[in-house]
């Protein structure tokens, strides 16, 4: 999340927030429970021998983990990595700035990895990658400078979706791409639409619809972002817009249940207070007809700030991740942030759970991306922390961690 950059606190109030921490922190009652199964699986060494800022992950069928780094690598472009489930951590490819660099999406189709990177390729806009299990990398398409592409899901015959900056009017596109390497883009969001712009978090129904949200945009005096559908004629509909304050802002992560229900994070809006004056964020559900409700707002510590991402199991149950918040002695990096970011559960009550606060430096910091594992453990990656003999840019202490977590 350090790449979509957001601070919720300026830096000549941060010191005068956290003087008032200790006076806000008596004031709200929780008790979290801290997870005793959690494990960091591997430890980044950084550059050049092995990679920093471990980004996205997926699970292959034999419990393989297989990942991307945004920075590291014998080029400091990032890499992609293989990590087996006894721990032994493979680099597959180093990038290249003509060949992409900071990798941020991966999908698995026909025994293949497909990915994208946010910047890099050709033209410096980011490329669509097929990467293969020996490490050979061929690039399928390389994007505009200022793109930043990223791929959500497969229709299984080789088709991949995404979104990405650029487009005709500007601001962003929905766009399929084939194994082959040919763009089709399905929508063009422009600046002052009422259906927002910079969409992302893209899922899809059976009948081919495409579900997402645009991170800004929508309302003319918020533009805090909407929720769209998107049919296969390539028709939007707006299914809500974020107007800010209680219903939250910056929509980020977006999954979808087999009701048609739909379930997503912002990382601002909702409960405000000295730790987040703008708002720590929310996680919300629109249902399938329409309904939109708030199931939980966080405070900033303990529960977190920021919630960006989810994953849901079977049973109903919300896991997911803020990039902030938490441990409050937990303070370190670049944005001068209160807290390192915890995973949390939310269940179908609204209740929410804290599975882990990041400390700091053994056990990661700033987590990027949490995926559900087949035996329905959590498996994620930390921007930070981890090794402490591996620093980046003199600020950031580990360059990162790949953990698993059993809820």
């Amino acid at each position: 999340m350090r790449n979509v950059a957001f601070s919720q606190l300026y830096p000549i109030t941060r010191l005068f927030c956290l003087l008032l921490l200790a006076a806000y922190l008596m004031l709200v009652s929780s008790n979290p429970a801290q997870a005793q199964s959690y494990n960091v699986l591997y430890s980044f060494t950084g550059p050049t021998t092995d990679a920093s800022w471990p980004m996205v992950l997926l699970q292959a069928p034999d419990g393989t983990l297989y990942g991307g780094s945004c920075y590291g690598g014998r080029s400091f472009g990032g890499a992609a990595f293989a990590l087996l489930p006894n721990g032994k951590e493979t680099i597959l490819y180093n990038f290249l700035a003509g060949y992409g660099s900071c990798p941020d999406s991966f999908l698995s189709w026909n025994g293949e990895l497909y990915g994208a990177t946010g910047a890099g390729g050709f033209y410096g806009g980011g490329a669509i990658f097929k990467l293969n299990k020996n490490g050979d990398e061929v690039v399928l398409h390389s994007f505009p400078r200022g793109v930043g592409p990223q791929l959500y899901f497969s229709d299984g015959k080789g088709n991949f979706y995404g979104s990405g900056g650029g487009g005709s009017l500007g601001y962003g596109t929905v766009f399929k791409v084939a194994s082959s390497g040919k763009v089709t883009i399905l929508h063009n969001f422009g600046l002052d639409s009422p259906e927002g712009y910079s969409p992302e978090s893209l899922v899809a129904d059976n009948n081919g619809n495409i579900y997402g949200a645009t991170f800004e945009g929508g309302d003319p005096n918020c533009k805090c972002g909407t929720l769209f559908k998107l049919d296969p004629a390539g028709d939007l509909t707006i299914l809500h817009v974020f107007t800010g304050g209680s219903d939250g802002t910056q929509p980020i992560g977006l999954v979808r249940d087999d009701a048609g229900n739909l379930y997503g994070a912002t990382i601002s809006g909702g409960v405000t207070n000295v730790v987040c004056p703008n708002g720590c964020g929310v996680i919300y559900e629109l249902t399938a007809s329409g309904a939109y409700k708030i199931l939980y707002g966080f405070a900033g510590t303990p529960d977190g700030i920021s919630p960006f991402t989810i994953v849901r199991d079977q049973a109903g149950t919300l896991y997911g991740l803020t990039d902030e918040g938490g441990d409050t002695n937990c303070y370190h990096g670049w944005n001068g942030g209160i807290g390192c970011g915890v995973v949390f559960k939310l269940d179908a009550t609204g209740k929410e759970t804290i599975l882990h606060s990041f400390a700091g430096v053994s056990d990661g910091s700033y987590p990027q991306s949490l995926i559900l594992g087949s035996a329905g453990q959590l498996y994620g990656a930390t921007e930070s922390g981890g090794d402490a003999a591996c620093t980046m840019w003199g600020s950031y202490i580990g360059c990162g961690t790949i953990f698993e977590l059993t809820p």
